[in-house]
Order: C-alpha cells, then structure tokens, then sequence
C-alpha cells in the first residue's frame, strides 16, 4: 500500500499538479502515457542499481549475447578434431 501510495503521490506533482484537462479521456491518456512512456521506461529504479529498464536491458542484452559467443577453452577444437566429429 505505502509503495502505492508514493508512486500515487510521484504522479500527483509530476503530472497531475502542472495542468487541467477538459475531458475524462484526455486525463486518461495523459495518465496512461505518463506510466507506459515515462514511468515505466524512462525513470531511474533502485532495484535496477539505478539504471532506467531500456539502460538494464541494453545491458543484459549486451552481456548475454557476448556470453552466448564465448567459447569455453575446453570445448575448442582444432581444425582436425572438427572434420571427425562432424562427418565420422
């Protein structure tokens, strides 16, 4: 309830203080697009160690598609090992 609460109050400054709007559905957008463009994507998270979600998963792809390339030493052939493994 209190991380609610917070997030409710975050809103309440950042978005809902600053102008009024003239229908239900325009404060519905506003708010929508508030969570899913600002909120949700662009706002630094502690639990991300500070980074915004696009920042973190930039960088687990980065660190997953480095670790995908890796070879181990042991499991690297030669040139030789490769033809018999594969067609023998």
């Amino acid at each position: 309830n209190a991380m609610v609460e917070a997030f409710r109050a975050r809103m309440q400054v950042e978005l809902l203080n600053r102008r009024r709007w003239k229908t239900r559905v325009e404060l519905a957008t506003a708010i929508h697009d508030y969570i899913e463009i600002w909120h949700n994507t662009s706002k630094r998270h502690s639990v991300l160690n500070m980074l915004t979600p696009i920042e973190f998963e930039n960088q687990h792809t980065t660190t997953t598609i480095a670790a995908r390339f890796q070879t181990p030493a042991s499991k690297k052939t030669r040139p030789d090992q490769w033809w018999s493994q594969h067609f023998w």
